[in-house]
């Protein structure tokens, strides 16, 4: 009989440590629906992670390409404006701001010498025409100025007086000025549209014509 016990317990014994086995030899169903689930989501965070940090740079790129851009067409127009002089005859006066080109002209010699910008709205660009010598600038001595990826969605041009004040009518001369409007916007933004807006007022140095 104890002989028997012992087999008995023996048996009860294996069976027992045969269930142990069978719970610690896999995991189950639901077990690996949490462990996949925790997987994704760290996987997602990582990837949102990842996804912020490369929009900042972007931005941070964009933002810095139309600064740089943007600043550097307004010092170009900002010298032809204080070494020229606003050409009024190439406007209707009395001008009705606000203008789309800007005529400049350099009468200090015979042969006059002009320069212009423009708003193109058809290709978002800003285009000019430098040192045309004799004749004021036509349509297809306009190029456009180079920029990196930046695209012009405002540019215009604010002119006072609006009339020639030195003419021989004005008692009073009035130097003019100019304010230049400039808006840009990256066409390689994709993590939500930068634009940036620029303005600046320039007077004209020459005070009478040569």
């Amino acid at each position: 009989m104890s002989k028997n016990l012992d087999n008995l317990e023996i048996y009860q014994l294996a069976k027992k440590t045969g269930k142990v086995i069978e719970k610690a030899g896999g995991f189950s169903f639901i077990e690996l629906l949490v462990s996949l689930g925790i997987i994704i989501i760290v996987i997602v965070v990582a990837i949102s992670i990842y996804v912020y940090t490369l929009g900042g740079q972007q931005k941070s790129t964009v933002a810095a390409n139309l600064q740089q851009d943007g600043q550097y067409l307004l010092s170009m127009i900002a010298k032809d404006i204080r070494n020229n002089r606003v050409d009024y005859n190439s406007y209707t006066t009395p001008i009705s701001n606000p203008v789309y080109t800007l005529y400049l002209v350099d009468d200090s010699s015979p042969t006059y010498t002009y320069y212009a910008y423009r708003y193109n709205a058809l290709q978002s660009r800003v285009e000019n025409c430098r040192e045309k010598s004799g004749s004021q600038c036509q349509d297809n001595d306009f190029k456009p100025v180079s920029m990196t990826d930046v695209k012009v969605s405002r540019f215009e041009f604010y002119i006072e007086p609006v009339t020639d004040p030195f003419t021989s009518e004005m008692t009073i001369v009035t130097l003019p000025r100019v304010t230049s409007i400039l808006e840009l916007y990256s066409e390689k933004e994709r993590f939500g549209e930068k634009r940036l807006h620029l303005q600046e007022t320039v007077p004209q140095r020459v005070e009478e014509k040569r």
